[in-house]
């Protein structure tokens, strides 16, 4: 409580006087008025400097401002954490380590869009027990050279590292089972191993990285989708495993350095557009095959021989535009009547022995 001695002095000055004096009542009325004036302001500031104090050690203030630390978006389910973003990420901060636990809770998953566009980081390293990578995650990070995957990691999801330039390499882990549509597109990627257990390659998964050089199949595969390595251009040969049996159209066209395939015996057609723009030199088709798809075979200017089997009966039209140095070989002594006239786009043909 906030009080002055002068007030209860001038107040017994006029308790005590018994006179007739008007004129010192009021005086001493006035002392009284300006004393109790300048008190009530001294305790308002009082107040004031003590709330003042209590705001400065707040720490809930301070949460996450000093210098350049990072501080992670999150949201909880089943307690569990999945990041949805970072705050205080400066320009100049090019590492960022993702922490495995937020305030307690475990973080099992990357949420969509978490880090896309952040183009100053170089490096990323992720922590173990994280399970999944959501779609475009890290998309457009276009200066990121490395990411730490972890061994916990079982889902990457659409476009994730699209457009990830400076990406030249890494190493996925063993839980992956598939890579899904645009993972990698218009990546920097120059080479990489699926690993044993992935069943798929999604569509466009690799499409437009221009920069691969090599890529390692695994024997567990099934399924290859449309346009997943359209455009990648600096790749010279690939080994497609005799445990595929889809490959859907438009697969590797423009891979203009292609010039070495294995073809699965699992396969049971050439989809459309499969080959087309190509380098390949030579290609013998297995017995498996039963079909050739529309421009298969076109503008592929390096094609000197094709073998075609006894058990294909369906050929695409254009299947063999613009290949001036192809000759293609039948296993047959005449062409399949189903075929059409130009079905070999005026290319010469070796015939065989076998019959229909």
């Amino acid at each position: 409580m906030c009080y002055d001695d002068s007030i209860v002095g001038y107040l017994l000055l006029g308790i005590c006087f018994e006179g007739d004096d008007t004129l010192l009542r009021r005086i001493i009325l006035v002392a009284i008025s300006f004393t109790l004036m300048t008190v009530l302001f001294d305790c308002g500031n009082e107040t004031e400097e003590t709330t003042d104090a209590i705001s400065e050690s707040d720490p809930s203030e301070t949460t996450g401002s000093e210098g350049n630390d990072p501080v992670f978006l999150y949201e909880i389910s089943e307690d569990q954490a999945t990041i949805t973003g970072v705050t205080d990420l400066g320009d100049d901060t090019t590492i960022m380590i993702v922490p495995d636990y937020v305030d307690g809770y475990p973080v099992v998953a990357i949420g969509s869009s978490a880090f896309n566009y952040r183009i100053h980081l170089v490096e990323i390293i992720l922590p173990e027990g994280l399970r999944v990578i959501g779609s475009h995650a890290f998309e457009n990070c276009r200066s990121l050279e490395t990411i730490t995957l972890p061994s916990s990691l079982t889902l990457i999801q659409m476009g994730a590292f699209g457009y990830c330039s400076a990406l030249e390499s890494l190493d996925l882990p063993a839980g992956i089972t598939e890579i899904w549509q645009q993972t990698f597109w218009n990546s920097g990627l120059t080479s990489i191993d699926i690993p044993e257990g992935v069943t798929i390659l999604e569509m466009e998964a690799f499409m437009g990285c221009a920069n691969l050089e090599s890529i390692s199949l695994p024997s567990t595969l099934l399924s290859i989708g449309s346009n997943c390595f359209n455009g990648c251009s600096s790749l010279g040969s690939i080994d497609i495993p005799d445990s595929v049996t889809g490959v859907l159209h438009q697969t590797f066209i423009g891979c203009s350095s292609l010039t070495s395939i294995h073809l699965s015996s699992g396969m049971t057609s050439i989809p459309d557009s499969f080959l087309e723009g190509t380098g390949i030199g030579s290609i013998v088709l297995p017995s498996s095959i039963s079909g050739i798809g529309t421009r298969a075979f076109a503008n592929c200017p390096d094609l000197t021989y094709l073998f075609i089997p006894q058990t294909v009966n369906n050929i695409g039209t254009e299947a063999f535009l613009n290949d001036p140095l192809l000759t293609i070989e039948l296993a047959t002594t005449e062409a399949h009547w189903f075929w059409g006239e130009n079905w070999n786009c005026g290319r010469p043909v070796i015939y065989g022995t076998a019959t229909w």
